[in-house]
C-alpha cells in the first residue's frame, strides 16, 4: 500500500547563517569545533527523523573530532525545536535535523509563525524516502483499494496517527480522505515513535511514514503495509 506520490526529504540546517558566517572563520583559525556540537531533532525518539539524526551524529563525530549530541525536542509541529535553534548563538554549534514536512508545510499552515524558513541555512540533504501506509496486522485489509472500501463503508470508524497537526502524515491522511471520499479520525502525536507504539498496541488503526521504523514490525508480522 505504498503511497508513492508523497516523498520526504530531510534537511540538516544550522541556526541563522551560522555555518556560513561564523564557523568558516573559526575553522580558518583551527578553532572550530572546539567543543561538542548539539543536534536538535524536532520529533520524539524512534521515528525516521530521529534515526537519521543519530546516524548523522555518529558519522559526523569522527570527522569533526568532537562529540555530536542528539537532543529530541518534539512537539508544536516542529516549532519547539526550530525556535530553540533559531535562538541559539550563530556559531555553528547548534544544528537542526529538520524534515520537509515541518520546514515546507508548517509555515503555510500557521498564521502566527514564530520562525521563518529564512532563519536557517541549509547544510546538507541527508535522506529522501517514500511514504508508506502501515496498518495494524489484524485490520482486515491487504491492499489500498481494500483500505479505501473499508473506510468508506463505515465513515469515522478508522483512525490514523500522525506526528502532529499539520505534519506530513496528517496532510497525507487528509489527502487520502479527500481523494478516496472517505472519512477517518486523525490522532496527532509528538512524533512517529509514540504513534508507532500505539499502532502496535492497537490504539490506532494506521499511520503513514517512511519505512525504517516500521519494517522490523512488518517483517515480524505485527504490522502490515
Amino acid at each position: 500500500m505504498t503511497f508513492q506520490r508523497q516523498r520526504l526529504s530531510f534537511v540538516l540546517a544550522a541556526a541563522a547563517a551560522a555555518v556560513v558566517l561564523t564557523a568558516a572563520p573559526a575553522m580558518a583559525q583551527g578553532a572550530y569545533p572546539s567543543k561538542s556540537v548539539l543536534l536538535i531533532v524536532p520529533t520524539a525518539a524512534g521515528g525516521t527523523t530521529d534515526l537519521s539524526g543519530r546516524m548523522a551524529a555518529q558519522a559526523l563525530a569522527p570527522v569533526l573530532g568532537q562529540s555530536v549530541v542528539v537532543d529530541n525536542k518534539g512537539g508544536g509541529n516542529g516549532a519547539i525545536a526550530a525556535n530553540l535553534v533559531k535562538r541559539a548563538d550563530a556559531d555553528g554549534y547548534t544544528l537542526l535535523m529538520q524534515y520537509s514536512g515541518y520546514h515546507v508545510i508548517s509555515p503555510h499552515l500557521v498564521k502566527a509563525k514564530s520562525w521563518e524558513q529564512g532563519d536557517f541555512v541549509p547544510v546538507a540533504n541527508v535522506l529522501s524516502a517514500p511514504q508508506i501506509i502501515v496498518v495494524r496486522a489484524d485490520l482486515p485489509v491487504k491492499t489500498l483499494a481494500e483500505l479505501v472500501s473499508y473506510a468508506k463503508a463505515d465513515p469515522g470508524k478508522l483512525n490514523y496517527a500522525s506526528s502532529g497537526n499539520g505534519s506530513l502524515q496528517h496532510v497525507t491522511g487528509a489527502m487520502l480522505e479527500q481523494q478516496a471520499g472517505a472519512k477517518m479520525v486523525h490522532v496527532p502525536y509528538k512524533g512517529t515513535g509514540p504513534a508507532l507504539q500505539d499502532l502496535l498496541g492497537g490504539q490506532v488503526d494506521l499511520t503513514f511514514g517512511t519505512a525504517p521504523p516500521f519494517m522490523p514490525h512488518v517483517q515480524s508480522g505485527k504490522l502490515r503495509v
